[in-house]
């Protein structure tokens, strides 16, 4: 309804095979929000990351040992 997004996120990363199917489950994802978007992204083989308005970062498990967060990479 043209209405913004309230799931809390500022920005959501995936990682999967193919690219068409990643956009459309991008934009999906932020809509609904990692607690949501988890079981549809792990229906389809895909990881995440999604950053929180508040700076947290949530990943899916299969990226939990190959992407770290450095908090001093962090931007205002």
């Amino acid at each position: 309804t043209g209405s913004p997004s309230d799931s809390g996120l500022v920005s959501v990363t995936l990682v999967g095979r193919n690219a068409t199917v990643l956009d459309a489950l991008a934009t999906a994802s932020f809509i609904l929000g990692p607690f949501h978007a988890s079981p549809l992204l792990k229906r389809y083989g895909i990881e995440a990351i999604f950053i929180k308005a508040d700076g947290k970062v949530l990943k899916t498990e299969g990226l939990s040992d190959t992407f770290q967060f450095h908090e001093n990479m962090r931007t205002a």
